[in-house]
């Protein structure tokens, strides 16, 4: 016989520790042993390191309101430069993204579809107009 509230109290430890349900999640796609357990250390670092990474680079940000050329913005300056640059990360979103773009054209059968829009430069105008001349309002009564 099984238990009708097991799969109610496994919800309520996935949300009472989702960070554990994740560690889980994660060390079941690896074997057990040492292998499991190395998964499990570099998981931990990474979600250990993950606040102060994040509080480096909100402060990083936050000089970009210092004075141009002023010490603390240098540091905002090169952050700047560097993603702005040909860097790998660039390189792959825009790779990834533009066969993304292509399969969902190619998906909706837009290929080649770029130039037609709902709202053309010279204005939206009506090919026809309507008449309504032969129409009588009915009244309900």
């Amino acid at each position: 016989m099984s238990d009708p509230g097991g799969a109610a109290s496994e919800t309520a430890k996935a949300f009472g520790d989702p960070f554990g349900t994740l560690a889980g999640l994660v060390a079941g796609f690896v074997p057990e042993g040492p292998l499991r357990t190395l998964a499990l250390v570099i998981e931990g670092l990474c979600v250990a390191l993950a606040p102060f990474i994040y509080k480096y680079y909100l402060g990083v940000l936050a000089q970009g309101s210092q004075p141009e050329g002023s010490l603390e913005r240098q540091d905002y300056d090169s952050l700047r430069r560097g993603l702005a640059g040909e860097n790998l990360a660039a390189r792959l979103y825009t790779k990834w993204l533009t066969k993304f773009l292509g399969w969902i054209e190619r998906f909706f059968g837009d290929v080649d579809m770029a130039d037609r829009t709902l709202f053309p430069s010279d204005g939206f105008r009506p090919k026809a107009e309507i008449r309504l001349t032969g129409i009588r309002p009915r009244v309900l009564c």
